[in-house]
């Protein structure tokens, strides 16, 4: 086998494997769930901050998430990298709910969402 052959399957061995175990984050965590319901449908235009973190079930994604805002609801995007199984999602303001927390020396916010009862994500 050719060397140029042997690492373009590796690439593309490496490439399924990480779509895979994004795929399988992302069902597990509950991402898919959020998605189902929340899926962005639109370009988001609003107030954006990259790079934040987020915990969303047992899924920590620490510096990968853009978390925006905009008058009409909460914006949740994984960034490129990570983003296979993770589609962008757009909650509305009606079906958010926030509440601060405080654990020792830290400070975050629970998000629950009304049409996905259960799911709470921290940031």
């Amino acid at each position: 086998m050719a060397p140029s052959l042997t690492v373009v399957l590796i690439a593309l061995a490496f490439i399924l494997f990480w779509t895979v175990l994004l795929n399988f984050i992302a069902y597990f965590s509950g991402w898919w769930s959020l998605a189902a319901r929340y899926a962005a449908t639109t370009r988001f235009e609003g107030k954006r901050r990259r790079f934040r973190s987020l915990q969303i079930g047992t899924a920590n994604m620490g510096g990968c998430v853009t978390i925006g805002t905009n008058e009409d609801g909460l914006y949740l995007a994984v960034i490129l990298p990570f983003r296979p199984g993770h589609p962008p999602l757009f909650v509305p303001w009606s079906d958010v709910r926030v509440q601060q927390a405080r654990r020792w020396f830290s400070n975050w916010y629970e998000f629950r969402f009304a049409n996905a009862p259960g799911m709470a994500t921290t940031r």
